[in-house]
């Protein structure tokens, strides 16, 4: 896959905010988010973390899709390549599965 076009995903997906980080947790590209090396760099702990949760239970070499939601929002990260992850973000949870659509649309060209 290409560079992400962060403003253009973020468009098509709507989601409010969203980051593309590479896999030492560094920020490539970002777009209305605060704290961005912060959050960026927790993902980036997190999806170590459920890889080895997937391989320890279930034989898996890696995630590739992690999805958080509260009452408070939504939050998708999928994996572009070994190296880079995308990270989008919403305050309304009725735009999850689309977001999850245009995310599987886009990583999977």
């Amino acid at each position: 896959m290409e560079k992400v076009d962060l403003t253009m995903l973020i468009e098509k997906s709507q989601a409010e905010s969203g980051l593309v980080f590479d896999s030492e947790g560094h920020v490539l590209d970002s777009h209305n988010v605060s704290n961005e090396n912060n959050v960026s760099a927790m993902i980036s702990v997190m999806a170590t973390m459920s890889d080895e949760l997937l391989q320890d239970t279930m034989g898996a070499k890696a995630s590739k899709l992690i999805s958080l939601a509260s009452e408070s929002g939504f939050i998708i990260i999928n994996k572009i390549n070994k190296d880079q992850s995308i990270c989008l973000m919403t305050k309304d949870l009725s735009k999850a599965n689309f977001m999850k659509l245009t995310l599987r649309k886009i990583v999977s060209k």
